[in-house]
């Protein structure tokens, strides 16, 4: 079972306002939308990276981390929206990786070496383990790789 460090209310948790009604256009339909291949913006890899440091007191905490996704992705659609993010943890072993679950109530949890992650987040486990990625984006039929730098590269 993996370990459950933050788990908002439901009314801080929800993330339907990410999910909003206008897409980002694209330049031709089933091209990859700009959203996704622009870099990441320094406050969301800065917050993202403080998950295993507990900067994140509370419900303050929980809905700035909310804030900070909602503004990196404005008012994408539900499909320009990650359905999670893993990256490597550093609360010690076992832990290895954790995953930022955002589809419907977002959680987080860390994951030991041995356990399994969800089917969708676990073909991202090896990458998020790299020290060439600050962390993964997990979307329903792709992978972003995203830098320290915030550069964005499709897998």
């Amino acid at each position: 079972m993996p370990r459950l460090i933050l788990t908002p209310g439901t009314a801080a948790g929800q993330l339907t306002s990410l999910t909003g009604t206008g897409a980002r256009p694209t330049t031709q339909p089933g091209a990859t939308p700009r959203l996704h291949l622009g870099r990441r913006s320094a406050a969301y890899l800065k917050l993202l990276a403080s998950l295993d440091h507990g900067t994140l007191p509370g419900t303050r905490g929980w809905d700035e981390l909310l804030a900070a996704i909602q503004a990196e992705f404005g008012t994408a659609a539900l499909a320009d929206v990650p359905l999670g993010i893993v990256s490597k943890c550093f609360l010690g072993h076992p832990y290895e990786v954790h995953t930022l679950d955002l589809s419907g109530q977002a959680i987080l949890a860390h994951y030991k070496t041995s356990q399994a992650l969800p089917p969708d987040f676990e073909k991202a486990r090896q990458l998020a383990r790299h020290n060439a990625y600050a962390l993964v984006e997990v979307y329903a039929h792709k992978l972003l790789l995203i830098g320290d730098d915030g550069t964005v590269t499709q897998l």
